[in-house]
């Protein structure tokens, strides 16, 4: 008879952990969903941000030269904004460049595209002499943009100067 109420005892003991544990579960769910819909909001707002800053980028350069952006030399590819004059383009990297995600490509070998023809463009440009300026989705495009044509123009500055002590 003590073994049937012991045996009882441990049952509602189970049951009540069975109980607490889905109660524990259906809790991390509604987490879980809370969680993943940030992410969503999160995602469509750096979209939004990066969508609006290549317009931005894009109206700029269409301000400024009427140059197509896809140059011969480029083997098909296209940089953002390029001002030929003076051999300066800008090239808008979206988190899409740097990090895998299945809501933006079905499989990795999208992001290696993507990443070996952000490596091309570099070299190319490296390669015509052209300032290529990087903006990453998670910096702020005035000061990427200051800081490097501040570096352009030292480089600039100490070109002339040595050319002079020729």
């Amino acid at each position: 008879m003590q073994f049937k109420l012991d045996l009882l005892e441990e049952e509602a003991k189970l049951l009540d952990k069975k109980i607490s544990l889905k109660l524990e579960k259906t809790k991390l769910k509604a987490e879980n969903t809370m969680l993943m819909a940030k992410i969503v909001k999160l995602e469509q707002t750096v979209k939004e941000k990066d969508d609006l800053m290549v317009r931005i980028v894009k109206l700029e350069h269409k301000l400024i030269s009427k140059k197509n952006l896809s140059s011969s030399f480029l083997n098909g590819l296209e940089l953002d904004v390029f001002f030929q004059k003076y051999q300066i383009a800008l090239e808008v990297q979206g988190v899409q460049h740097w990090l895998y995600h299945t809501s933006w490509y079905k499989d990795i070998k999208k992001l290696e595209d993507i990443v070996n023809h952000d490596w091309l463009k570099k070299c190319i440009c490296q390669d015509n002499r052209i300032f290529l300026i990087e903006i990453w989705y998670d910096k702020k495009p005035e000061i990427v943009i200051s800081k490097r044509i501040q570096k352009i123009k030292e480089f600039t500055n100490q070109l002339i100067k040595s050319l002079d002590d020729l």
